[in-house]
Protein backbone atom coordinates (compact mmCIF):
# COMPACT_ATOMS: atom_id res chain seq x y z
CA UNK A 1 0.00 0.00 0.00
CA UNK A 2 1.42 3.53 -0.96
CA UNK A 3 0.98 5.90 1.56
CA UNK A 4 3.02 8.79 0.05
CA UNK A 5 3.59 10.05 -3.44
CA UNK A 6 6.10 12.79 -2.21
CA UNK A 7 8.52 12.27 0.31
CA UNK A 8 8.27 14.28 3.64
CA UNK A 9 8.61 18.12 3.41
CA UNK A 10 11.94 18.74 5.42
CA UNK A 11 10.87 22.32 6.06
CA UNK A 12 7.31 21.12 7.71
CA UNK A 13 7.07 22.46 11.30
CA UNK A 14 5.52 19.31 12.29
CA UNK A 15 7.83 16.61 14.30
CA UNK A 16 8.58 13.47 12.88
CA UNK A 17 8.35 12.66 9.00
CA UNK A 18 5.24 13.03 7.33
CA UNK A 19 4.75 13.39 3.52
CA UNK A 20 4.31 16.92 2.43
CA UNK A 21 1.00 15.73 -0.03
CA UNK A 22 -0.23 12.31 -1.58
CA UNK A 23 -2.79 10.00 0.25
CA UNK A 24 -1.44 10.97 3.50
CA UNK A 25 -0.23 9.48 6.24
CA UNK A 26 -1.44 9.66 9.93
CA UNK A 27 0.57 7.63 11.88
CA UNK A 28 -0.49 8.85 15.09
CA UNK A 29 -4.42 7.29 14.36
CA UNK A 30 -2.39 3.89 13.68
CA UNK A 31 -3.34 2.42 16.76
CA UNK A 32 -7.15 3.12 16.97
CA UNK A 33 -7.95 0.03 14.88
CA UNK A 34 -6.79 -2.32 17.48
CA UNK A 35 -8.33 -1.30 20.35
CA UNK A 36 -11.97 -0.78 18.46
CA UNK A 37 -11.68 -4.02 16.81
CA UNK A 38 -10.99 -5.63 20.88
CA UNK A 39 -13.85 -3.44 21.90
CA UNK A 40 -16.39 -4.17 19.16
CA UNK A 41 -15.97 -8.28 19.61
CA UNK A 42 -15.43 -8.24 22.75
CA UNK A 43 -15.86 -11.85 23.93
CA UNK A 44 -18.57 -13.04 25.87
CA UNK A 45 -20.26 -9.51 24.46
CA UNK A 46 -22.54 -7.75 27.07
CA UNK A 47 -25.22 -6.13 25.78
CA UNK A 48 -26.45 -2.81 26.87
CA UNK A 49 -29.33 -4.35 28.68
CA UNK A 50 -27.13 -6.40 30.73
CA UNK A 51 -27.52 -9.71 29.52
CA UNK A 52 -24.23 -11.54 28.67
CA UNK A 53 -24.10 -13.32 25.63
CA UNK A 54 -21.35 -16.69 26.07
CA UNK A 55 -20.62 -18.53 22.92
CA UNK A 56 -21.52 -16.64 19.87
CA UNK A 57 -19.24 -17.33 16.95
CA UNK A 58 -16.51 -19.54 18.52
CA UNK A 59 -14.87 -21.79 16.26
CA UNK A 60 -16.41 -25.45 15.75
CA UNK A 61 -13.40 -27.18 16.58
CA UNK A 62 -13.63 -25.29 20.14
CA UNK A 63 -16.67 -26.82 20.98
CA UNK A 64 -16.09 -30.93 19.90
CA UNK A 65 -16.17 -33.84 22.55
CA UNK A 66 -12.99 -33.03 25.67
CA UNK A 67 -12.49 -29.44 24.71
CA UNK A 68 -12.71 -26.83 27.72
CA UNK A 69 -12.84 -23.06 27.45
CA UNK A 70 -12.23 -20.94 30.63
CA UNK A 71 -12.04 -17.16 31.28
CA UNK A 72 -11.49 -15.40 33.98
CA UNK A 73 -11.70 -11.35 35.61
CA UNK A 74 -14.06 -10.68 32.32
CA UNK A 75 -14.91 -6.61 33.09
CA UNK A 76 -19.15 -6.17 32.94
CA UNK A 77 -21.32 -3.36 33.53
CA UNK A 78 -21.38 -1.52 37.36
CA UNK A 79 -17.99 -2.66 37.77
CA UNK A 80 -18.62 -6.48 38.46
CA UNK A 81 -16.42 -9.14 37.32
CA UNK A 82 -17.07 -12.29 36.10
CA UNK A 83 -15.83 -15.86 34.28
CA UNK A 84 -16.71 -18.53 32.80
CA UNK A 85 -16.19 -22.29 31.97
CA UNK A 86 -17.53 -24.48 28.44
CA UNK A 87 -16.76 -28.17 29.06
CA UNK A 88 -17.68 -30.56 26.43
CA UNK A 89 -18.44 -33.95 27.08
CA UNK A 90 -20.07 -36.89 25.13
CA UNK A 91 -23.24 -35.21 23.66
CA UNK A 92 -23.16 -32.12 26.24
CA UNK A 93 -22.00 -28.90 26.87
CA UNK A 94 -21.78 -27.63 30.15
CA UNK A 95 -21.54 -23.72 30.93
CA UNK A 96 -20.44 -22.62 34.31
CA UNK A 97 -20.18 -18.75 35.62
CA UNK A 98 -18.14 -17.66 38.25
CA UNK A 99 -17.23 -14.61 40.01
CA UNK A 100 -20.19 -11.64 40.08
CA UNK A 101 -23.45 -12.41 39.36
CA UNK A 102 -24.00 -11.38 35.40
CA UNK A 103 -26.67 -7.93 35.40
CA UNK A 104 -29.10 -9.70 32.91
CA UNK A 105 -29.81 -12.42 31.93
CA UNK A 106 -27.26 -15.05 29.80
CA UNK A 107 -27.58 -16.28 26.47
CA UNK A 108 -25.60 -19.41 26.29
CA UNK A 109 -25.12 -19.23 21.84
CA UNK A 110 -22.91 -22.11 20.29
CA UNK A 111 -23.01 -22.23 16.24
CA UNK A 112 -23.47 -26.63 17.44
CA UNK A 113 -26.53 -25.52 19.40
CA UNK A 114 -28.73 -24.95 16.11
CA UNK A 115 -31.57 -27.56 15.80
CA UNK A 116 -29.46 -29.90 17.88
CA UNK A 117 -30.79 -29.02 21.50
CA UNK A 118 -32.52 -32.11 23.11
CA UNK A 119 -32.62 -30.26 26.54
CA UNK A 120 -31.47 -28.16 28.81
CA UNK A 121 -31.04 -28.16 32.69
CA UNK A 122 -32.06 -24.48 33.10
CA UNK A 123 -33.71 -21.97 31.65
CA UNK A 124 -35.43 -21.53 28.08
CA UNK A 125 -34.43 -23.43 24.67
CA UNK A 126 -34.99 -21.37 21.23
CA UNK A 127 -34.00 -24.10 18.94
CA UNK A 128 -34.00 -22.11 15.87
CA UNK A 129 -31.50 -19.57 17.18
CA UNK A 130 -29.61 -22.20 19.37
CA UNK A 131 -29.66 -20.37 22.25
CA UNK A 132 -30.37 -21.63 25.78
CA UNK A 133 -31.74 -17.97 27.80
CA UNK A 134 -31.16 -18.59 31.83
CA UNK A 135 -31.77 -15.85 34.35
CA UNK A 136 -28.73 -14.31 35.94
CA UNK A 137 -28.47 -16.38 39.23
CA UNK A 138 -28.22 -19.63 37.22
CA UNK A 139 -24.29 -20.60 37.67
CA UNK A 140 -24.46 -23.85 36.07
CA UNK A 141 -27.03 -24.78 32.63
CA UNK A 142 -25.71 -27.96 30.75
CA UNK A 143 -27.52 -28.94 27.25
CA UNK A 144 -27.48 -31.84 25.76
CA UNK A 145 -27.55 -32.05 21.97
CA UNK A 146 -28.26 -34.49 19.64
CA UNK A 147 -24.67 -34.59 18.05
CA UNK A 148 -21.47 -33.28 19.53
CA UNK A 149 -18.85 -33.59 16.81
CA UNK A 150 -16.44 -36.00 18.01
CA UNK A 151 -12.99 -35.15 18.97
CA UNK A 152 -10.30 -34.57 16.25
Amino acid sequence: MVESQHFPNPGSPWTGTHPENGNGSSPHAWGWPTPTWCCSTRWPPQRSDGSLVVGRGLPEPWVRSGQVISLANLPATDGRQTGLTIRTSGGSVTLTLTGDQPAGPVLFQLPAFVDNIVHASAGTVNEKTGTVTVVATVRTVTVQLTQLEPAS
